[in-house]
Parts: structure tokens; C-alpha cells; sequence
């Protein structure tokens, strides 16, 4: 598993990454899984988007939050 954080200035990328199985990302979850509706759900909260790239090699999920323009004083 490797975790990772990059600061671009104006706003953050947060990422974990695995070489698991992966998994379609598009599909439906199984009934009783929230982890990737309570993730989506939380990077909406705070204006982030959320990235999900999974294949036979691993699963890499990012959030990138964007700082909102500065207001002119």
C-alpha cells in the first residue's frame, strides 16, 4: 500500500494506491459496502475530486482539492 500527498499551491492531492486485484469501479458495490460511497461522499463535501483507477494490477484512488480563487480586497 503506498500513500502519497502533493501540494501544487493552489490546492492538494491526496492518494493511496495498492497492487491488489483491482475492481470496476463503475459497478455497483455490493449490498452492505459504503467505503466508496463514503469516500465520494466526503470529497464532495469538501469540493474535492475524487479519481478511482483499478486494473488486474492495483487500485489507485485520489482526491484533488482545489483552494478557491483569493477575493480582491
Amino acid at each position: 500500500i503506498g500513500l502519497g500527498y502533493a501540494d501544487s499551491g493552489d490546492g492538494v492531492t491526496l492518494t493511496v494506491d495498492d497492487n491488489g486485484c483491482g475492481f470496476d469501479a463503475r459497478a455497483a458495490p455490493p449490498v452492505g459496502h459504503l467505503g466508496l460511497a463514503g469516500i465520494r461522499e466526503r470529497a464532495a463535501w469538501i469540493g474535492a475530486a475524487l479519481t478511482i483507477d483499478s486494473s488486474a494490477q492495483g487500485t489507485r484512488l485520489a482526491v484533488r482539492w482545489q483552494a478557491p480563487p483569493a477575493q480582491a480586497a
